[in-house]
């Protein structure tokens, strides 16, 4: 998902022009032809693409500039007839608007309002994981070869995280559900 933030005003339907701020997002999926061939490489090489290569790819040009990758898999049969209700929307709101609060309060003051508004030394500042989320982030840092956007990233989406459990401290779990080491 790519996001960006925009003042401008917008239109909305049946309502006419509105003030911002507003944050848009942009959902894209990499579903090339299997088995079709296209370069991949730095050397422009052509290669059989193969869902491993779209992944490489993926990661190498984009991935430090998307802020989540969720994998949706298939709906089972036990989930659609279960009849045990999930998480109500009125709880899972109630945590986003707490998080929401707590973002605001950490961030009186100053220009970010919301942790994706943090830059350079508000990241550090606010963001910084415990020992163990460091040590989980270098390794993704290796691993994917992240660069300082994508770390940012990375750190602000575990701040996130770590607000919506309820923690003023960003750790390895935190880090790690960002679905760092693939």
């Amino acid at each position: 998902m790519l996001s960006h933030r925009s003042d401008a005003p917008r239109r909305q339907a049946g309502v006419g022009l509105t003030q911002g701020p507003f944050n848009t997002a942009c959902t894209f999926a990499n579903n090339p032809p299997l088995g079709s061939r296209c370069p991949v490489s730095h050397r422009h090489s052509t290669e059989e693409l193969t869902p491993s290569l779209v992944a490489i790819s993926v990661r190498r040009h984009l991935r430090d500039r998307i802020d989540l990758i969720v994998d949706l898999p298939a709906v089972t049969v036990q989930a659609i007839t279960d009849t045990q209700p999930g998480e109500s929307t009125a709880v899972v709101r109630a945590r986003v608007c707490a998080a929401r609060s707590a973002q605001q309060a950490r961030y009186s003051g100053r220009h970010a309002r919301t942790n994706a508004d943090l830059r350079g030394a508000g990241v550090a500042q606010f963001c910084a994981p415990d020992a163990n989320g460091r040590g989980l982030l270098r390794v993704a840092i290796e691993r994917l070869g992240l660069s300082a956007r994508g770390s940012d990233r990375v750190l602000k989406v575990a701040r996130t995280i770590a607000d919506l459990a309820g923690s003023t401290d960003v750790r390895a779990d935190h880090v790690a559900q960002y679905r760092l080491i693939e």
